[in-house]
């Protein structure tokens, strides 16, 4: 009888292709040595595993020896005034990165305590590294956000009786947290203190409190990362993180009413009356919270919403999206379940809300949802916005449905809906590239007639993507045809088309010297 065994190569092309496995175990057996003289080599090469490097020598001294290296680059740091260019942003958030792995590396090893500490300072240069470089891609904005977040993770290893020293500290900085990154890190320290930490801190606070006024708002756009000038709001925000970690509803919605209007929490009250089982009392904020928001916010389009977020299909505002799910939660807690699922399917046959019908489904009975899917999905077709119609049966998705609907409307894609229409074209390029195609060449044509050359890198993709699908729509007499419901739907074959946008965009050269790099 023949004896099977597990196969092994004994092919050296094969032996040859295995990449070897890195891990601890095996980077040892190169032994010393050679270790040594690759991490020599390395740290010739990359300043910042260089750094690191230095920091871990250093650490063999003790926490103090590593403090000292992040002392003296903090404090180049804090005086430096020079501005950052574009071309240089990128090897200063590499140095930023290497500082921050430090102190949330070996430092943290280390000491914990200090780490914290450092990390402290080392935000407390947000403010004036950021009105100082260039940084439109966000990336040293990023260092920061990680430098933020990582404070929670750090107080959670402090010993617990150094904890109260960096609130107090963190505190002090609070009033000019014009970024809220203090802010910030405070919130991520409430869940590391104990009830007594608490108690004391909320009474600094509170006299913080009563020393200012509230800031006034914004008026202009500012960076994602850039929050309102702190007054007294940081200070109330984070005494409601306090009144949270007390289960303290009732002191949450006090301080709620001490906030400006524009900052008031209205929905996270009505959620925190919802999770005392105080349903009534909810029921009326999470109404009141509606009613203000459709009264003190400006509607927007559809249309507007599409190229930013295609996941949203708020035809209002995302708090009033979230306050009526939130509504319909009560009611069903309140056993008003037809309300509830009344409110569902109204907010979702109005704004086209995935995640709102996705909960009136999960609300009915097994086997209701199918006839419920096909009378929503009639809905979405029957819509006047087309484009909104799109948005979500892609997101859903129902391609099938989607590509259907684009033949259906074949001259209605407005190629200023961009955001939408790539991405319904990706969705539907692999089993519909006939709707593809259509929606492709909306987008190529507007980018065209607009002279809007700043796209033409966009369009020049479109056209290759345009010029691969050709080959998979079937051609009779040069057009392609195919039927969406009563309609059919013809189009010029591709060579007639392309022919035709050369005649009309020929000299437009920044265009095609992009084609031809393409191909």
């Amino acid at each position: 009888m023949q004896r099977t065994s597990q196969f092994t190569s004994t092919d050296p092309n094969q032996l040859m292709a295995r990449k070897p496995e890195l891990s601890q175990e095996t980077i040892e057996k190169l032994g010393l040595e050679r270790l040594s003289r690759l991490v020599l080599e390395a740290a010739a090469r990359d300043t910042g595993f260089r750094k690191l490097l230095k920091a871990a020598l250093a650490g063999l001294k003790g926490p103090q020896a590593v403090a000292a290296i992040v002392d003296r680059r903090l404090g180049a740091l804090a005086k430096a005034r020079s501005f950052i260019d574009w071309h240089k942003a990128r090897a200063f958030r590499d140095d930023l990165s290497a500082m921050l792995a430090i102190i949330m590396g070996e430092l943290t090893e280390a000491s914990p305590t200090l780490a914290a500490d450092r990390l402290v300072s080392f935000v407390l240069t947000h403010s004036d590294v950021f009105e100082r470089c260039d940084d439109s891609s966000g990336a040293i904005q990023g260092v920061y956000h990680t430098a933020v977040e990582g404070l929670g993770d750090l107080a959670a290893r402090m010993p617990p009786a150094d904890r109260p020293a960096l609130v107090l500290r963190i505190t002090g900085h609070l009033g000019v947290d014009e970024w809220a990154c203090l802010r910030r890190m405070a919130l991520g320290l409430v869940p590391h203190l104990d009830a007594a930490a608490l108690n004391t801190w909320d009474t600094v606070l509170s006299a913080e409190v009563s020393k200012r006024q509230l800031s006034a708002p914004r008026t202009t756009k500012a960076s994602p990362m850039r929050q309102e000038r702190t007054g007294a709001e940081s200070f109330i925000i984070i005494r409601q993180a306090i009144a949270d970690a007390r289960g303290d509803v009732d002191g949450f919605i006090a301080l709620n009413t001490q906030l400006p209007a524009y900052m008031r929490d209205s929905i996270g009250t009505a959620r925190r009356l919802l999770g005392a089982a105080r349903l009534d009392e909810a029921l009326q904020a999470v109404r009141s919270a509606k009613g203000a928001s459709s009264k003190d916010s400006a509607p927007q389009r559809f249309t507007e919403l599409l190229d930013s977020d295609i996941d949203g299909f708020d035809l209002d505002n995302v708090g009033e999206a979230g306050a009526t799910r939130l509504e319909a939660e009560i009611l069903d807690a309140l056993g008003r379940s037809d309300e509830a699922q009344a409110l569902r399917w109204a907010s979702f046959a109005r704004r086209l809300d995935v995640k709102m019908l996705r909960d009136y489904l999960a609300h009915l009975p097994d086997f209701d949802e199918f006839d419920a899917l096909d009378r929503a999905f009639a809905h979405v077709r029957a819509m006047a916005d087309h484009h909104a119609a799109l948005a979500f049966l892609i997101t859903w998705p129902k391609l099938d449905l989607a590509a259907s609907h684009v033949l259906a409307h074949a001259s209605a894609w407005e190629g200023r809906h961009y955001g939408l229409l790539s991405r319904a074209a990706d969705a539907l390029e692999a089993d519909h590239p006939l709707a593809a195609t259509i929606l492709l060449r909306s987008l190529l044509t507007d980018i065209l007639n607009q002279g809007r050359s700043s796209a033409y890198g966009h369009g020049a993709r479109y056209l290759k993507t345009l010029d691969r699908l050709a080959s998979e729509i079937p051609m009779h007499d040069g057009t392609a045809a195919a039927e969406a419901g009563a309609h059919v739907v013809q189009i010029a074959d591709h060579a007639t088309w392309r022919a035709s946008l050369i005649r009309q965009h020929g000299r437009k050269q920044g265009f095609w010297v992009l084609v031809e790099d393409k191909h």
